[in-house]
């Protein structure tokens, strides 16, 4: 029969050795998902899908060319902002200046900014001066 201390002492060896394994186990995972990591941040992404925009030529001139262009917009997955609030197509105006975001060739973002003509500013005008008094 065995004693209650050689229970006690067979019970914490085996203990022991779970943990030293436990502890073993853990520092090889920790170093097969550090050169995973490294794999990754050396991986480039993939490149963006070519996008093909068709329109007809407005002006060209020096190193830009002004072109208009339809594009598809499709109102349930696409983002209207115009001066920074969330809008509706509709609400879009000729004259806007835009910024547009494709994403796999399709229209996800619409940020219009409304152009608005300042009225000339009027010089500013001098008070009228007092004539000089005679001693």
């Amino acid at each position: 029969m065995r004693t209650e201390n050689q229970v006690m002492r067979r019970t914490i060896a085996a203990l022991v050795v779970l943990a030293v394994f436990g502890l073993a186990g853990t520092g090889w995972a920790r170093d097969a998902n550090k050169a995973g990591r490294r794999r990754d941040r050396n991986a480039q992404p993939p490149a963006p899908a070519p996008v093909e925009l068709k329109g007809t030529i407005v002006k060209a001139e020096g190193n830009q060319v002004t072109v208009t262009v339809t594009l598809p917009v499709d109102a349930a997955t696409t983002s209207i902002m115009i001066n920074g609030v969330g809008k509706a197509i509709a609400d879009l105006k000729p004259g806007e200046a835009v910024k547009i975001t494709l994403d796999g060739g399709k229209t996800t973002r619409i940020e219009a900014t409304e152009v608005t003509k300042e009225p000339p500013k009027e010089p500013a005008k001098e008070p009228a001066k007092e004539p000089a008094k005679a001693l």
